[in-house]
């Protein structure tokens, strides 16, 4: 995750040593989004910045100014297997159900559809081609959502709503 204020349509990827590979361009077009964040969120993430202008700060010529949002103290990215790690430790330590990194991005979607966000929104927020895809993946949470649409056009029709 790069700033948002830093252009990241036209920044060149940049030598993650930590990985000891460049930094890859996204998967698809439509993965470089702009997405809607939650007051509290964006909150969270000035903080983080202004974490990290003092880091830089302390740092001074040894910084590594790489763009990045979340960085090791240094400025440089984070390895995203220490990531998953630090995650799985989190959940652990917070006798949290079991839950990976990469389960936040299925737990957002399916939350979201069983909130009754429509899949179309849900799938752009996701950054998928089609709908389709979104669709296919989550199907599981739509037989719940048909019953719950089901019993408020009846009501509709009942004019209870």
């Amino acid at each position: 995750m790069n700033e948002p204020d830093e252009n990241l349509c036209g920044a060149e990827p940049t030598p993650s040593p930590a990985a000891n590979r460049p930094l890859s361009e996204p998967k698809t077009k439509r993965s470089r989004r702009t997405i809607v964040l939650a007051p509290d969120t964006i909150d969270l993430l000035h903080a983080i910045k202004g974490s990290r202008q003092l880091k830089q700060y302390e740092y001074g010529d040894s910084w590594h100014n790489t763009g990045c949002v979340f960085t090791r103290p240094t400025g440089l990215p984070v390895v995203p297997q220490e990531v998953t790690k630090e995650f799985t430790r989190f959940v652990r330590e917070h006798d949290l159900p079991h839950l990976t990194f990469h389960g936040l991005r299925h737990a957002f979607a399916t939350l979201g559809l069983i909130a009754g966000i429509p899949a179309k929104i849900v799938s752009e927020a996701l950054g998928h081609s089609t709908i389709g895809i979104t669709l296919d993946l989550y199907s599981h949470v739509l037989p719940s959502m048909e019953q719950e649409h089901m019993l408020t056009i009846d009501n509709l029709l009942k004019r209870e709503v």
